[in-house]
């Protein structure tokens, strides 16, 4: 049967927050994402998930609502994987653009090796979706941006010392680099010079410096 899922906001913070899933949880995931690689959105389902992790259907229920449930979870998995590497990339970086820069690097370096970013790719309905205005994880991504942003406060555009960051203009800034970040992981060809990490920072800052300097106000 052909199937559909919705991708809201309360469900995902919930996936999100949760405490992390047990060995059972992990391969329930696990076993959910390969479905969705493999079969593709409409015909993942929680009985195909049962059979991949070789579990009952009853055990899954007791931890996830429904099929959506699960795809909430898996989302939410990817989502931390991908702020995780991002909030570690910057953890002793100092100046405003160079933790975006960082940042940015580091959540496209997770995207390359991310089986569920290669589904998103292959599912024309699930990335119309994603680039629609209501997409939830445009307020969750941006708003773990302006806090790595706003954290480097008293630090310079590219090291201290500086002024202080603008949260309301740093939002700004971080929904455009999150929608090109999106660009990126949708059409990953470019004619940035991604693969030589030194060239890529040098590239990066001439985009995102002119951007940050009006999200940073001046000592």
């Amino acid at each position: 049967m052909s199937r559909t899922t919705r991708i809201d906001l309360e469900p995902l913070l919930g996936a999100l927050t949760s405490p992390e899933h047990d060995e059972n949880g992990d391969r329930i995931l696990d076993a959910t994402l390969e479905s969705l690689v493999d079969l593709g959105l409409r015909r993942c389902t929680v009985e195909e998930v049962a059979e991949r992790a070789n579990i009952g259907r009853s055990t899954i229920y007791r931890r996830f609502d429904d099929r959506d449930g699960l795809i909430h979870a898996v989302v939410a998995r990817e989502l931390r994987r991908v702020l995780d590497a991002v909030n570690s990339s910057v953890a002793d970086v100092d100046g405003v653009a160079d933790r975006l820069v960082e940042g940015f690097l580091a959540g496209l370096d997770v995207a390359r090796e991310s089986d569920f970013l290669r589904f998103i790719r292959s599912e024309p309905d699930l990335t119309i979706f994603l680039l629609k205005d209501s997409y939830p994880a445009i307020d969750l991504v941006t708003g773990v941006l302006v806090g790595l942003l706003v954290e480097a406060t008293g630090s310079g555009l590219n090291g201290p010392p500086g002024g202080t960051v603008d949260p309301e203009k740093a939002r700004h800034a971080a929904e455009i680099v999150f929608r090109l970040a999106i660009s990126f992981v949708l059409v990953p060809t470019s004619t940035l010079p991604l693969d030589d990490r030194d060239a890529a920072r040098k590239a990066l800052h001439t985009i995102f410096d002119p951007l940050l300097e009006a999200a940073t106000c001046p000592p």
